[in-house]
């Protein structure tokens, strides 16, 4: 199955990337997609001023403009700066930090939600009791938080996709490619496993006001 869901998550040289933003321009044709490179990053992705400089110039290329943002890390945006983007990445960390960061930052998206040490033990139902996974789930539904399925690292598994449909939540696409714009294979066949019902996907905007 080719997916022609709009892929969120992807990464420009503006951080650590490997491709211009002209070049992600591009192939927009090939996969919808936005742009969403790390809040923050040395030298180059350090403050509203240099966010703003990112959304003006991926702007005029016609692209969609996020940001992935370290919650728990990053230092606070203006409100206006927030506006001004088409969506959030939020990157997780503790739950209480999370839930702090979807209050204050105005996050849109969970960026890939179990990628973390944990995700090397093994089973990832032994490394994430479902009761965590409810209340992380819960939060993203609280907060009006859309799940990203992660191609590059294959996360969330599917006993967390199925919990998270059978709870109401929202999904995001992810390919996470800091490299080439890549198929999304592992994507579509985590949304078959999980059964995910496509309208319940984000295509690029949010899906609330900047808060």
């Amino acid at each position: 199955m080719t997916l022609k869901l709009f892929d969120h998550h992807i990464h420009t040289e503006r951080s650590d990337g490997t491709v211009s933003l002209a070049e992600r321009a591009s192939t927009v044709s090939v996969r919808p997609h936005g742009i969403s490179d790390h809040f923050p990053w040395p030298g180059k992705m350090r403050d509203d001023d240099d966010v703003l400089r990112y959304l003006d110039d991926a702007a005029r290329l016609g692209l969609r403009v996020g940001l992935e943002y370290d919650l728990g890390v990053a230092p606070p945006l203006r409100a206006t700066t927030r506006a001004s983007l088409h969506y959030m990445i939020g990157a997780l960390h503790q739950l209480e930090v999370v839930r702090q960061g979807f209050e204050r930052d105005g996050i849109d998206i969970l960026g890939h939600g179990t990628m973390s040490p944990l995700a090397a033990l093994g089973d990832p139902e032994r490394a994430y009791p479902a009761e965590w996974q409810e209340r992380l789930i819960q939060l993203c539904l609280d907060a009006d938080v859309a799940i990203e399925v992660n191609e590059a690292y294959a996360v969330p598994h599917r006993q967390f996709l199925e919990r998270a449909k059978r709870m109401g939540a929202r999904f995001s696409v992810g390919s996470d490619t800091h490299g080439p714009l890549l198929p999304l294979d592992k994507t579509a066949a985590m949304i078959d496993a999980a059964s995910l019902p496509h309208e319940r996907f984000l295509v690029g905007e949010r899906v609330h006001a900047a808060r």
